[in-house]
């Protein structure tokens, strides 16, 4: 009961408008999508060809790895991409507020494929990279049916963010707010699953 408050306070206090319950039931979900300690690992053939064949190192990364130090790691990358998400997004209202709209265009708006939202365990979160200051970013009508439905938030964010040489060496958003022409990034956005 008191993890649960503290953090209800935490997500109070960065302003995320989101329940400790719809937190945990998102990290729950996570966590049950991670192979448990029961699951197969390599059998002696494939770790002796990897130890033959996976370069300098290798053998000593298989020596060191255990299933259970795996999960651990894939648990702490899952709560680092939550946290991720959640701190670079907002909530329909926030949202409202930004645009200066009603609540009820923001989600038009998502169910337009004008906005683009991700859930929080029933939660919409629109990703701040969106927004250029009090504004949508341009070409967003674009780009949004582009998105591929199974895309994650940190996997469109780090596109979106990182300079392309297609794009003039900049980033997709910069591109974009400086009148770039939205068709080409919703071509790459179409790949995105494929990288």
């Amino acid at each position: 009961m008191g993890a649960s408050i503290e953090l209800n306070a935490l997500l109070a206090r960065h302003h995320i408008d989101l329940t400790s319950e719809e937190v945990l039931g998102e990290m729950d979900a996570t966590f049950a999508a991670i192979p448990g300690a029961g699951a197969a690992t390599l059998s002696a053939p494939e770790v002796d060809f990897l130890a033959t064949h996976g370069g300098p190192g290798a053998e000593m990364v298989i020596r060191d790895w255990s299933a259970n130090g795996e999960r651990q790691t894939r648990a702490r990358i899952a709560v680092q991409a939550l946290a991720n998400a959640v701190a670079g997004s907002i909530g329909t209202k926030e949202a409202a507020e930004l645009l200066r709209v009603d609540r009820s265009r923001i989600s038009r708006r998502i169910t337009g494929k004008t906005i683009w939202a991700f859930d929080i365990h029933g939660q919409r979160r629109i990703p701040r990279w969106q927004f250029v200051d009090t504004a949508l970013l341009p070409g967003l009508d674009v780009i949004v049916p582009a998105i591929p439905r199974d895309v994650t938030p940190a996997a469109l964010e780090a596109f979106m963010r990182t300079p392309q040489p297609d794009f003039d060496d900049q980033t997709p958003i910069d591109y974009l707010a400086a009148g770039g022409d939205p068709q080409l990034i919703a071509g790459f956005v179409r790949d995105l699953n494929h990288w």
